[in-house]
């Protein structure tokens, strides 16, 4: 007898002899069985012991009847045990059936399948702890398996905290606007179906209405999430981004009028204003117009304003839009101008 995957070298003296007399002796035989190799599978088993010839002393004296005996081959031992495993809550786990290690494999014999089953890989499997559930496997698949006695071991299934991410919503605002969150800017990623964040804390140096441009885009910050089932859930507090955009301002020239045959001269501040925020000023503006030298015709009017460059307090936070005016040359020459004293900055 031997057990699968070992081999069985036959001695010629394994042998027992009924009958001899007088001193005879038989003192070997061959013997020979196929049940001897390694690879020679249980389910062949009995193998017979084929006994051929005969050597000692007196055997011509006897009727020589030669019984067969038997070699045995008994099962090995095969551990299949299923690999632990772990998921986050809320989501779902499919077994492939590939999901274990093998002991005791021999020759050239193999695994490939098993059935697996565990009450952790529904989604809505509830958490385990550390101790975790079991994972039960059964019915092992191969190649050359019936060799031997197969033990399972079970696995064991952890269903942990998943990670919920809530991450505050991107938002674009105009220099000068005031946000106000509400707690529902927000997305949510990880969440089982059931559960829920209804609300949070949200924060942001940019929701300010005197937050500027070039402060580059804010940090939106969450905090105290409120909802249905978090407690099973490893929380992620992501940032989000607010960033504030130049704000639309348009700058415009006011209109003038002044006689042929006159000079006009712009102070700079001959313009009016419609889209500044905060207390952002407009203090001066280079203003040029054909129409302001004395030897402008009325013949040619009217002439444009034109608007250069303009000078103020945090205008970086604009979009500016120049605006031409207009410009009327009359042929009366005492004619004063439309506007002879510069105009105060309306905002």
């Amino acid at each position: 007898s031997k057990v699968y995957g070992e081999t069985n070298a036959l001695d010629n003296d394994d042998f027992s002899v009924t009958g001899l007399v007088n001193g005879d002796q038989i003192t070997a035989l061959t013997l020979s069985s196929e049940g001897t190799g390694a690879a020679a599978p249980v389910t062949g088993s009995p193998y017979p012991i084929i006994a051929s010839d005969p050597q000692g002393s007196g055997a011509e004296n006897y009727q020589l009847v030669v019984t067969t005996g038997t070699v045995t081959v008994t099962p090995a031992e095969l551990t299949v045990t299923a690999d632990d495993q772990s998921k986050p809550f809320g989501t779902e786990f499919v077994f492939t059936g590939d999901e274990f290690t093998v002991t005791g494999l021999l020759n050239d014999d193999d695994v490939a399948n098993a059935v697996f089953s565990s009450d952790a890989t529904a989604a809505d499997a509830p958490l385990t702890g550390e101790a975790g559930t079991a994972i039960l496997i059964t019915d092992a698949t191969g190649v050359g398996l019936e060799n031997y006695n197969i033990t399972f071991v079970n696995g064991v299934f952890v269903v942990a905290p998943g990670d919920l991410i809530i991450t505050p919503t991107a938002i674009n605002k105009l220099y000068g606007d005031e946000v106000t969150f509400d707690g529902s800017e927000f997305t949510v990623a990880g969440l089982a179906e059931g559960d829920s964040v209804d609300s949070v804390t949200l924060f942001s140096l940019g929701a300010a209405g005197t937050a500027t441009v070039t402060g580059g885009t804010y940090t939106i910050t969450v905090s105290d999430p409120n909802g249905t089932g978090l407690d099973k859930y490893e929380l992620e507090l992501a940032d989000g981004t607010l960033t504030v955009v130049p704000a639309p301002l348009t700058v415009t020239a006011l209109d003038q009028i002044k006689g042929q045959g006159t000079a006009f001269t712009f102070a700079g501040t001959e313009f009016s204003t419609n889209g500044l925020r905060n207390d952002d000023t407009v203090t001066t503006v280079v203003l040029s117009s054909a129409g302001a030298d004395i030897g402008a015709q009325a013949a040619d009017s009217p002439f444009a304003i034109s608007v250069g460059d303009i000078s103020g307090s945090c205008l970086e936070n604009y979009v500016v839009t120049p605006q031409s005016g207009v410009f009327t040359v009359t042929d009366t020459v005492h004619q004063p101008p439309l506007n002879p004293t510069p105009q105060a900055n309306t905002g």
